[in-house]
């Protein structure tokens, strides 16, 4: 219990902490105003979100098994896209 605890705490943290990092990591790195920066903080947590809302109605009809394989096939394609296009 206490392992799930520590589990759950750290990806939360994990996620809030890319989020902020993402609006100094553009203003500083990419040259994007504050605004832009914002912007593109809202659209990561606005894909974030819907990202989780696509899952919920697939978990409850596919194996937990099978998410699995679909999400491994969703990074590796996320992967090779920032692969193939940065």
């Amino acid at each position: 219990m206490a392992l799930s605890a520590l589990v759950l705490a750290l990806a939360s943290g994990d996620e809030v902490g890319y989020g902020s990092f993402l609006l100094v990591y553009s203003d500083f790195n990419l040259g994007f105003t504050e605004a832009s920066g914002q912007y593109l903080s809202s659209v990561y947590w606005g894909f974030f979100t819907l990202g989780r809302l696509i899952a919920i109605p697939l978990a409850a009809f596919m194996s937990n098994q099978s998410m699995l394989v679909l999400e491994l096939c969703i990074t590796m394609g996320a992967s090779v896209f920032l692969l193939v296009f940065s």
